[in-house]
């Protein structure tokens, strides 16, 4: 079962008879094309009736006899999902929101049920909690939710006790390019500028403020130091309200990491189309380490309201076929908590160049407040090679390593020690 998607079709003749049986997005080649050849006897019609059956077959196949999408389970791991997802940038004490208070919910997504994507990966639930929603539909008795309306969002930040600003990217910045429609490779990491002249206005008049962004990407956030917090929602489905609000009234406490670095400046390296783009090791994390340029946010960045502190990192003085790390970590907060707890690996005086360190691995795990939990991870040996493209081999380096632990990718955030790979 053969499909070709978004324009890869060029002949018709040549595409049934080499078996493709659709064709997506539209039916340039296909449809009226393909029936007036197969008329004039151009085209075997035998070959449409192979094309229907391996249609009809696959159909069959996957189809299942009882319904299966959106159970009350799905609804339930969507809310689960967007719990453990959503990353608490940063906060100045102000969450959770306790308290009687007034409430200001503003900006462009706050009433947007924004899922991501309108082109071939969209996804159409049978509802989405907006975060506005979700704030009003949980909003604790002594918290009363005001949005401007058809007002002045200003109007309503200088009014309320706590705002919080709704921002961020849909499908039309960033989604399937779609011809006139929507879609497009970001060529900055900037919010949209009236989005961020909102943050600017809402901050000044209102010192409790929170800004929550939605986006699928990193976004540069110069602008947060006048913000008492910062979530990333990234795109958080059917029931990110929901789990927006729990975290903000500390239903839920937040728990999401960074999968990527927020880097402090939209000055990036150059991203070229065409014959000579070079896509290599550096990237990300590996290239802020490389070039010494420190983040915003780093890879596995994320913070909670409880206090996580690590220590007793151990690792053996040397390994041969298993790296074996083995690390505590402490819930010294008053609140039970969820950590991801990262490992990783740099080369120390490799024959060729390497990243200053790579993420080997990490893990979820639950702490109770006042309690610890050692954690234990194996690296297995080839995972430390590198290829060289000159032999066409695996290298194993017989050299020291240093092993980092810690809640995100900072070096100062890590704790460190060294071992020796025996060859």
């Amino acid at each position: 079962y053969q499909r070709r998607v978004h324009g890869g079709t060029r002949d018709t003749q040549q595409a049934i008879e080499g078996g493709l049986d659709v064709e997506l997005p539209n039916t340039w080649y296909y449809g009226c094309a393909l029936e007036g050849m197969v008329r004039r006897k151009e085209v075997d019609e035998g070959l449409i009736d192979e094309a229907v059956r391996r249609i009809v077959t696959q159909k069959l196949t996957h189809t299942p006899t009882t319904p299966t999408v959106m159970w009350a389970d799905h609804q339930r791991l969507s809310l689960t999902v967007a719990r453990k997802s959503i990353v608490l940038l940063k906060n100045t004490g102000l969450l959770p929101l306790k308290g009687r208070l007034t409430l200001g919910v503003v900006g462009p997504l706050a009433t947007t049920a924004n899922l991501g994507d309108t082109g071939s990966s969209r996804v159409r639930p049978p509802h989405c909690v907006t975060p506005l929603q979700g704030l009003g539909q949980l909003a604790p008795a002594d918290i009363t939710i005001i949005t401007p309306g058809w007002g002045s969002p200003l109007h309503t930040a200088a009014k309320a006790d706590v705002v919080i600003v709704v921002v961020g990217l849909t499908a039309r910045e960033e989604g399937e390019y779609i011809p006139a429609v929507s879609g497009c490779d970001r060529q900055d990491l900037r919010l949209p500028q009236s989005q961020v002249q909102l943050i600017h206005k809402v901050a000044a008049v209102n010192p409790n403020c929170i800004v929550a962004m939605e986006g699928g990407g990193a976004i540069l956030t110069d602008w947060h130091e006048s913000l008492a917090a910062l979530l990333m929602l990234w795109y958080p489905g059917m029931e990110g309200g929901t789990a927006l609000a729990e975290i903000v009234y500390g239903v839920v406490n937040p728990s999401g990491k960074l999968p990527i670095s927020f880097p402090a400046s939209h000055e990036l390296p150059p991203f070229h189309s065409g014959p000579d783009i070079n896509y290599d090791l550096y990237h990300g994390y590996r290239w802020l380490d490389k070039m010494h340029i420190p983040p915003t946010f780093p890879l596995g960045f994320g913070l909670s309201y409880t206090t996580f502190e690590y220590m007793q990192l151990a690792v053996a003085p040397q390994f041969t076929s298993e790296l074996k790390v083995e690390v505590t970590v402490v819930n010294i907060g008053g609140r039970d908590g969820e950590e991801v707890v990262q490992v990783y690996v740099g080369a120390v005086g490799s024959e060729v160049d390497r990243p200053v360190k790579e993420l080997k691995r990490f893990r979820r795990v639950f702490i109770e407040a006042g309690k610890s939990h050692t954690l234990r991870f194996t690296i297995g040996v080839d995972e430390l090679r590198y290829y060289d493209d000159t032999t066409d081999t695996w290298v194993r380096e017989g050299i020291e390593y240093r092993v980092y632990a810690g809640p995100s990718s900072r070096t100062e955030d890590l704790l460190q020690g060294l071992t020796r790979c025996v060859v």
